[in-house]
């Protein structure tokens, strides 16, 4: 029996992880549950887990208090206590917090010696070399939840990455996949979060329609599969089965299929060794009919050559190009700013001056980690305001 913890809890990732645990009570005992502000979905996986310690970032009413009091769970409120709850005993941890402010609390994760199931891209792509670093020291072992990375990670178990000659993310497309280009500027945030084959949250769904999600993911794959970013690539895939591909240097190609269902790698990151049994979401290929693939249009997705850019440059560009980003598509979803001012605000904070010393070399502590983001950040916020 291993104890889990499932910080971000009531977000779609989190509730895929409590359906995989659901669908093995000899497995996993739920220790520790945290959510940002949906209360009344909490206070029923309290009722329903019984954990030890829940963490709420908002003031708690008065209900969820009392749930919490019946159950013997031990809550507590605020960000300062969200990171504590790394420090709580635990053998498993998904990590399933938005955006970079999850850095900070994959930093406290990693630096136990346990299994860290990481589904907040942010943290690789804004400190990737400080949760590297820190889990080396503890032992940590950082697993991909990411369908592309975990398809990807059980392509190359029992090999080594000299035998690889190129690795393969896939990508729907989104659902502007076949849209004319003169009709995006039109697009709305109604429209840009309706994903054509996954559910996902509204930042998520904006950033594969317009491939930043992708970007992010090749930026996350080179932390992950250390190899040239020349082996590195992403085509678009419309039915989102084939998760990944690897070739080999034999000129052999292998792919990872599976349906789209996040318990999938969910099942796959959190016991490694052992397949769980999940058999509602085997996959009957005869349904699906074909599979296409098909590269990847820079003019239709400005924001995945950007990415590229950042992975090439290293150093805070990764950073720059993530908080720009965060703030841009907030701004878009608010109804701000245009769908073509993603891009061209990203663009603009790479090539700014105010950020061009963070560019050039690599952030040493997460401190200076948030100063860029902060900076980054503050710079886009400006410019917005300033139009």
């Amino acid at each position: 029996m291993k104890d889990i913890g499932v910080f971000g809890a009531t977000g779609s990732i989190g509730a895929s992880t409590l359906q995989v645990v659901r669908e093995q009570p000899d497995e996993f005992r739920v220790v520790v549950l945290t959510a940002h502000s949906r209360q009344q979905k909490l206070a029923e996986l309290i009722q329903e887990f019984k954990p030890s310690l829940a963490v709420i970032e908002e003031k708690p009413a008065e209900e969820l208090v009392h749930i919490a009091k019946r159950h013997g769970c031990d809550l507590l409120e605020g960000r300062k206590a969200l990171l504590d709850a790394a420090e709580y005993h635990m053998d498993i941890a998904m990590h399933a917090l938005v955006g970079s402010a999850g850095l900070e609390l994959a930093l406290r994760l990693a630096r136990k010696p346990m299994r860290l199931c990481l589904a907040n891209k942010e943290s690789i792509v804004c400190g990737g070399h400080l949760l590297k670093a820190a889990a080396s020291l503890s032992g940590c072992q950082v697993m991909p939840v990411d369908s592309e990375h975990n398809a990807v990670y059980q392509l190359l178990e029992g090999r080594g990455l000299e035998d690889v000659a190129r690795i393969t993310i896939t990508a729907s497309g989104g659902p502007f996949r076949e849209l004319p280009l003169d009709a995006f500027a039109s697009i709305t945030p109604e429209q840009a979060v309706k994903h054509p084959n996954w559910s996902m949250g509204a930042k998520i769904s904006v950033d594969s329609a317009t491939m930043m999600n992708k970007g992010l993911e090749l930026i996350e794959a080179a932390y992950f599969f250390p190899v040239d970013q020349n082996q590195l690539q992403a085509v678009i895939h419309p039915q989102s089965i084939i998760h990944g591909l690897i070739e080999l240097v034999d000129g052999s190609c292998l792919a990872h299929l599976s349906e789209t269902n996040m318990q999938v790698p969910i099942r796959h990151a959190l016991s490694p060794g052992k397949r769980l049994a999940g058999g509602q979401n085997l996959l009957d290929l005869m349904r699906v009919g074909q599979l296409e693939l098909y590269p990847v249009e820079e003019e239709r997705y400005p924001c995945f050559s950007l990415a590229r850019q950042a992975l090439a440059h290293a150093g805070g560009a990764p950073n720059i190009l993530n908080a720009a980003n965060e703030v841009a598509v907030g701004y878009f979803l608010a109804g701000k700013i245009g769908f073509l001012d993603i891009p061209k605000l990203v663009a603009k904070a790479l090539g700014a001056a105010e950020l061009a010393q963070w560019v050039a070399s690599e952030a040493g502590t997460v401190e200076e980690v948030l100063e860029l983001d902060a900076t980054t950040r503050g710079l886009v916020q400006f410019w917005v305001k300033e139009d």
